[in-house]
């Protein structure tokens, strides 16, 4: 089915600044404006659909991590394996990210999120199953990371490229950011039930619960709308419209140069994510709800984050605001490991949770901007190869904890997003100055 790709049509309002509540709130009358980071999900009845599917989705994603990567270790001891794991993870987002961004160009985004809420639906339930029955192994855990990197390289551009689809352009910022709203919210809240779960009943309830929020976001799904973009120019193989991609990309000095950016950063810097049960066991020396505060304190301080880029509406400077944000990102995660102190740490984290989210949040926009709508889903796929390199880089930095320690390898990692950013920031002035 093919259609225009946004519920309204852009009016002469789209040029304004100036904020204009939607109908259904005037009633609100001047309090209407303290809802305004909400804008995306008040004006669009299909993007809150997306928004609530997503949540279910990244609920179930976080909360599987967090067990993967806490049992790896508890049946391994082994900071090595915790690399594995999530290296694991890392490859199947390698291989076939950019495939399935040609897809989500060619066919309706809605059909591959089926098949990822379907793949997540299955994982859940049967590693759910052969942990009740005792025969769980450490290898089974890496299968599953296997297949959740296969679900995130062909739903995650299609739920990212999507959102434009369903909102104008100039609820890009605020959409984007409700988007890392919902992440947080899910890194947040999953994380820490994981954990109390893991202690007060027991990890195979990690798994039956995520199997059935997967289920939930399948049916969410069915209801998001079937759109196809019209084919731009002569049709071609998937193989080539993966090669026109990466084309489109290299032509494009702005695009390459953001992906650049986060590619950088989040290589050397989001591993402390996959470090913090180390962080956890043999440094802090807190248990699964200590780990799980860990993870969450990131959540919250990614979601104050996310909700202050959400409240910014279309505003100008973007690039100097991601820069600046990428700075405090790699700060905090230096003081993180620099402390000793549990509460001192969780400080640090939400820190390093703002810039995360930030940078995430004002990089991704600045890319969807420059992007073209029928090459979006191939950019994006791009994008979200960055996920893939972070375990990669990961595995240097476990090796290095292994043999100096935790806080040393993530010091030094953190440090080169320290440097990278600084000189972006200081000879690059075409980034800095991105609107």
């Amino acid at each position: 089915m093919e259609r225009k790709p946004r519920e309204t049509p852009p009016t002469a309002e789209s040029v304004s600044t100036a904020w204009e509540s939607p109908k259904s709130l005037q009633f609100l009358g001047r309090w209407a404006i303290l809802l305004r980071p909400l804008d995306s999900l008040l004006r669009y009845g299909s993007y809150r659909v997306l928004w609530a599917s997503s949540f279910f989705t990244m609920g179930a994603t976080q909360m599987q991590l967090m067990a993967r990567t806490w049992y790896i270790y508890e049946l391994t001891g082994s900071p090595i394996a915790v690399g594995l794991v999530n290296l694991t993870f890392a490859i199947p987002l390698l291989l076939f990210s950019l495939y399935g961004g040609a897809l989500a160009d060619r066919i309706a985004k809605r059909s591959l999120m089926l098949f990822g809420a379907a793949l997540m639906t299955i994982m859940g339930f049967g590693l759910a199953a052969i942990i009740s029955t005792g025969n769980i192994q450490p290898w089974h855990l890496v299968v599953a990371s296997v297949f959740q990197g296969i679900v995130n390289a062909f739903q995650g551009p299609a739920r990212q490229a999507m959102v434009p689809e369903l909102v104008e352009r100039r609820f890009l910022l605020n959409a984007i950011s409700l988007n890392a709203v919902q992440m947080n919210i899910a890194r947040i809240g999953g994380p820490s039930i994981a954990g109390v779960l893991i202690g007060w009943v027991g990890i195979e309830a990690v798994f039956w619960l995520t199997g059935g929020m997967a289920a939930l976001s399948f049916g969410l799904t069915v209801f998001l709308p079937a759109i196809k973009l019209a084919a731009q120019g002569p049709r071609r193989s998937v193989v080539g419209d993966m090669v026109q991609g990466l084309l489109y990309i290299k032509e494009r000095p702005v695009i390459l140069h953001l992906l650049l950016i986060t590619f950088v950063v989040s290589s050397f810097g989001f591993p402390i994510n996959f470090m913090l049960p180390i962080f956890a066991k043999d440094v802090l020396d807190v248990g699964p709800q200590g780990f799980g505060l860990l993870v969450s304190v990131i959540g919250l301080g990614a979601l104050a984050g996310s909700l202050t880029m959400a409240s910014l509406g279309d505003i100008k400077r973007k690039g100097l605001l991601m820069l600046v944000i990428s700075l405090i990102f790699g700060i905090g995660i230096i003081l993180f490991t620099l402390s000793r102190d549990f509460y001192l740490s969780l400080a640090f984290l939400t820190l390093v949770g703002v810039g995360e989210s930030g940078r995430m949040t004002v990089n991704n926009t600045l890319i969807q901007t420059h992007a073209e709508d029928h090459m979006r889903g191939r950019v994006l796929a791009v994008l979200q190869m960055e996920r893939g390199l972070q375990p990669l880089f990961l595995m240097p930095i476990t090796l290095g904890a292994q043999f100096y320690g935790a806080p040393l390898a993530m010091g030094v990692s953190a440090s080169v997003v320290v440097a990278y950013t600084l000189f972006v920031l200081l000879f690059q002035p075409s980034i800095r100055k991105l609107e």
